[in-house]
């Protein structure tokens, strides 16, 4: 009598290399993050409410981070050749994709808040952006329940998640590309306002990029993987990457801020000489360092214009007009200098 043996052999990388490569993307791009995030924490003067919520989003990404991690010893150590295993969906993949959601939609919010204060284009399109953002959030909610009741890879591929899945992702697509056209249609009306403008349409192009197109790019793929086979997982490496791009890109956007800054202050600041008496030091006091610190770099675009007072002639009595190709200024006792028209009222910087 003879024992026939069966040897069955799986490919085991076949079911979980997406994984395995997406956590290794999302790890690298979390140092980035890291990169990002210190260069935010001292160099930005933002409210505390745009603080905290740079705060929130950077502790979601570093909890995406540490359930990449718990994926790997989970698939990779704990159940290494368990094949039943292998198709099945952890808990901390399904919490990682409500993290990446949250992200997502709170990141889609704050640039719609972005666009609202800059007032260039229609509030329509700001509407359009909330919409969007929370349109996503609702089949998000619906996915993660449905993973949680039946976690296993072969679900995925119904038609209920395929339509999910697309709704999330092309919703979000949206979202980036409206706020992204509009970012650059509200800061390119002020083009011809300053002289250093090519080289901040040349930086502002820089984030654009990396933010709509990156992004939008990045959720398209992940529908697109999603819809050809989603027990393949092929989807996963994109999807894992979304969080760190979000956070990312959007504290770069923040960054951008100062460089942008730097230029104009310095231009504004050379321009605005006179003779005037006692006008120099009371500028130093209006405009100096600590009041461009104090200005809301985030109401719409601030006007930069320089500022005397004169205090010791009799009222009403002028004491000089000057009049050149770039300002015109009348002085009394007790006034405001007034800036008729001036070449050198510049915007300090976009409302990002």
């Amino acid at each position: 009598m003879s024992t026939l043996s069966i040897r069955l052999e799986v490919n085991v990388s076949s079911l979980v290399d997406p994984i395995f490569y997406g956590s290794l993307i999302s790890i690298c791009l979390f140092g980035i993050c890291l990169s990002q995030t210190w260069t935010y924490i001292h160099s930005n003067d933002d409210k505390w409410p745009l603080r905290s919520m740079i705060g929130f989003l950077f502790c979601m990404v570093f909890g995406c981070t540490i359930l990449d991690g718990l994926m790997l010893h989970y698939y990779f150590i704990v159940n290494f050749g368990n094949i039943p295993e292998l198709i099945h969906i952890t808990p901390e993949l399904t919490t990682f994709t409500f993290c990446t959601l949250i992200i997502i939609v709170v990141s889609d919010l704050v640039f719609a808040s972005r666009v609202w204060r800059l007032k260039r284009v229609h509030w329509i399109f700001t509407v359009i952006i909330i919409l969007t953002a929370v349109g996503a959030l609702i089949p998000g909610i619906m996915l993660v329940k449905g993973i949680i009741i039946s976690p296993n890879v072969l679900s995925l591929n119904s038609a209920e998640r395929k339509i999910q899945v697309g709704f999330i992702n092309i919703l979000a697509a949206i979202s980036q590309s409206i706020s992204t056209g509009a970012l650059w249609w509200s800061l390119r009306a002020h083009m011809d306002e300053i002289e250093a403008t090519p080289t901040i349409l040349q930086r502002l192009s820089t984030v654009l990029i990396n933010r709509g197109v990156l992004l939008t790019v990045c959720q398209v793929m992940v529908a697109f993987t999603y819809f050809s086979h989603a027990e393949r997982l092929y989807w996963a490496p994109f999807h894992q990457a979304l969080a760190p791009l979000y956070f990312m890109t959007m504290v770069s956007t923040l960054n951008t801020r100062s460089k942008l800054l730097d230029p104009i202050t310095s231009t504004s600041m050379a321009q605005t000489e006179s003779n005037v008496p006692g006008a120099s030091a009371e500028y130093q006091r209006e405009n100096g360092p600590q009041k461009l610190a104090d200005l809301d770099l985030e109401v719409g675009l601030e006007r930069l214009r320089p500022v005397y007072r004169v205090n010791n002639n009799p009222k009403g009595q002028p004491i000089m007009t000057q009049s050149s190709s770039s300002v015109s200024l009348v002085v009394n006792q007790g006034s405001v200098l007034a800036v008729q028209r001036s070449n050198y009222e510049v915007s300090v910087t976009p409302a990002f």
